[in-house]
């Protein structure tokens, strides 16, 4: 009897594996990408990329779609107009009520603190002045 031992080799080739990746998407390219009125996408990009003009802010708030902005898009065009120049501010201050609730965050002219900051000094000097003018003891008392 004769025993045989045949010994056998395997190759294996590695297939390198290839990705593809995309630049990751920054805050403002995923608000514009909810955008889906062009129009209204191209003005927001342009106003929170620091691009505005009065044009541009005239095509944004003259668009039938603006008022359905969400709200983290519209605090975005909040903290990017505060930081415009004063005649875009004056243009969107005459255009838009700033004092609505939708930009909170924005810092109007000749004004160093946010609208949501300035209704909170507002409320705070109400109360201390009701409280002032309040009567210290209660009123008169009676025998």
């Amino acid at each position: 009897m004769t025993s045989t031992s045949s010994t056998s080799t395997t190759t294996t080739t590695e297939v390198p594996v290839t990705t593809t990746t995309q630049p990751p998407k920054t805050p403002e390219s995923a608000i514009i990408a909810r955008i889906t009125d062009i129009e209204l996408a191209e003005s927001v990009e342009s106003i929170i990329t620091g691009e505005v003009t009065v044009e541009v802010l005239d095509e944004l708030v003259n668009n039938e779609n603006f008022d359905n902005l969400d709200e983290e898009t519209l605090e975005a065009v909040s903290e990017a107009l505060s930081e415009a120049p004063t005649e875009i501010k004056e243009e969107f201050e005459s255009e838009v009520n700033i004092y609505n609730g939708s930009f909170d965050t924005y810092v109007p002219v000749g004004s160093r603190i946010s609208v949501e900051d300035r209704r909170v000094v507002v409320a705070v000097t109400a109360t201390v002045s009701a409280a002032a003018a309040a009567p210290a003891g209660g009123g008169r008392r009676r025998r």
